[in-house]
């Protein structure tokens, strides 16, 4: 069997190795796929994947595939963006545009004081604000800018 990227434990991970007979690559065992086309289309993916993480003061952006996040001050005093504006300056900054967004999908982490178990500790106020983040956000990113996908972290 021939070694491709070495051994990993992923199902979707594993080596390829073509069949002696027929010549042919192995299925991958979650998606039915050959190896190498689910590792393919994984690595292109994250150049069309935006990563947005939030913090108080500061927030990191930039693309899946990025060796490291830019960051965006939202915090006064040198504020570069608000809460608000802050997906519509990522998105600018990284020189989107928006006919092309719907080729991309968008991961964006909750802020922290929403981050918790979403089934314990949470007040009926905590809850209604992590539901209102999640529409606000969701409305931006899905309606407003068009992008594929979103997942909240």
């Amino acid at each position: 069997s021939e070694i491709v990227l070495g051994s990993f434990s992923h199902p979707d991970a594993k080596p390829t190795a073509r069949s002696a007979a027929a010549g042919v690559e192995r299925q991958s065992s979650a998606s039915g796929q050959p190896w190498r086309e689910v590792y393919r289309t994984t690595s292109e993916s994250l150049s069309s994947t935006v990563c947005v993480d939030s913090g108080r003061g500061y927030a990191k952006y930039g693309l899946a595939s990025s060796r490291a996040p830019a960051v965006l001050q939202i915090c006064q005093p040198g504020q570069e963006c608000t809460q608000a504006s802050l997906l519509g300056t990522a998105l600018r900054r990284l020189g989107l545009r928006r006919a092309t967004l719907p080729a991309y999908s968008a991961i964006v982490s909750e802020p922290f004081k929403y981050a918790g178990d979403q089934d314990r500790g949470f007040s009926a106020p905590g809850r209604r604000g992590r539901e209102a983040w999640r529409a606000d956000t969701e409305q931006q990113l899905l309606h407003g800018f068009g992008v594929r996908r979103l997942a909240h972290t």
